[in-house]
């Protein structure tokens, strides 16, 4: 059998390409495929070293979207596939998929955000995150200000493609599913599936890392940990506004930043210097820029809480499930999947999105009470060692493909 993946960014990129990695190399090493072809958009120069280490491991690159369509038709007839998967599609356009459909080939869809419910993601525009636009409704219940006739007419197309070639979507959360199932996308033909994380944070040997440590904590110092990219709808400057009223009861704390965007000369950084100026607290901010997986759990050592102040519809959060498998207390927004996977006062503690205010006071009753913080730390380690395991996951999922790929061979040869 031969699988034919299609995602904007391959496999290397942000936490849905290390997810989808971590995917192939449970099949590589299980071997449930004979060949893996991977159609993106984006090149990589990873891409090449990955080929030379699996060479039944192939990357296409595509252009524009009849280039796209194309490419698919070929690598399915020359390459006799049996099955797609497919995630967001946003770059490469779920025109896509058309031709598996000509060529009856079953497709999983992964649905890792809300893009098919609004235009702009996460029903906000993401480049303008700190706006009050935050639009809980999909854009078939009104009419988006941030989408063109002609953007809300392209998105209507996509639905009807993706009803129309999808076999099966599989949705990271109940919650994410029942929206899309409301707005009449794919219907029934859902399958949640818990993401998985870097077997890494889940390992013991973690512990035993001999990663020289890259700070280090002074008495009564206190550290807040953000990862990912400075970008509006990641929430970075919710935490950076939150830090003035957390300095107040404990003036010790440091609010670390490590990712994406943190250059001196990102618009973002800059905007986030300019506030901690502002409130005085520019000198309890620090800049680590992007760092291994390695260097995040020296890290997360020293951690006081792992903060998730997104303002957008999450569906899953690599970053935050990493740092609860690692035993940091999560702090979290209280939006999209989140709460399916963050119990209020159970594996985290969670506050409204866009509220510094409250996330500054959920991180001071952390910091205050010693008792509460282990209670989360304990609780948030066991949840994920027991659900975010890459084995687990790719279990449910080879036996969901089989069973797929089972069903289209009976239909067949009927």
């Amino acid at each position: 059998m031969n699988l034919l993946i299609i995602n904007d960014h391959g496999i290397y990129g942000g936490g849905t390409e290390t997810r989808v990695r971590i995917l192939l190399e449970s099949f590589l090493e299980k071997k449930i495929f004979n060949e893996i072809h991977i159609l993106q958009k984006y090149s990589d120069k990873l891409s090449d070293l990955y080929h030379q280490k699996n060479p039944n491991v192939i990357f296409h690159i595509i252009g524009n979207t009849q280039s796209a369509y194309l490419l698919a038709k070929r690598i399915i007839r020359e390459h006799n596939i049996h099955l797609v998967q497919a995630h967001n599609l946003l770059a490469i356009q779920p025109y896509i998929l058309l031709a598996t459909k000509h060529a009856h080939i079953p497709v999983i869809w992964w649905s890792h955000d809300y893009w098919l419910l609004c235009a702009k993601r996460s029903f906000i525009d993401p480049f303008n995150a700190k706006k009050d636009q935050l639009c809980m409704n999909s854009p078939n219940k009104h009419i988006p200000r941030c989408m063109s006739f002609r953007t809300r007419i392209k998105h209507r197309i996509w639905k009807y493609i993706m009803n129309y070639c999808v076999t099966i979507a599989v949705s990271p959360s109940h919650i994410l599913q029942e929206i899309h199932k409301s707005e009449h996308i794919l219907n029934n033909r859902w399958k949640v599936i818990i993401p998985w994380i870097d077997p890494l944070f889940l390992e013991k040997r973690n512990n035993a890392t001999t990663t020289p440590l890259l700070l280090k904590k002074k008495k009564n110092e206190k550290f807040l940990l953000f990862i990912g990219s400075l970008i509006e709808f990641k929430g970075a400057w919710v935490a950076a506004a939150a830090l003035k009223i957390i300095v107040e009861k404990f003036p010790h704390t440091k609010l670390l930043f490590t990712g994406t965007e943190q250059e001196p000369t990102s618009r973002y950084r800059k905007e986030i210097e300019q506030q901690c100026i502002s409130d005085g607290t520019y000198r309890n901010i620090l800049f680590l820029g992007k760092k291994s997986k390695e260097e995040i759990l020296q890290i997360y050592k020293i951690t006081d809480a792992y903060l998730c102040p997104t303002v957008c519809m999450e569906s899953f959060g690599l970053n935050w499930a990493e740092a609860m498998a690692a035993g940091v207390p999560v702090i979290a927004s209280a939006i999209g999947s989140i709460p399916e996977y963050i119990p209020h006062e159970k594996t985290g503690l969670l506050f409204p999105a866009r509220d510094p205010r409250a996330l500054a006071h959920a991180v001071i009753t952390l910091l205050s009470h010693k008792k509460i913080a282990n209670a989360i730390s304990q609780a948030g380690a066991a949840y994920a060692k027991r659900h975010f395991t890459a084995e687990r996951a790719s279990r449910e999922i080879i036996d969901l493909y089989t069973s797929i790929i089972h069903d289209d061979s009976m239909r067949k040869k009927q």
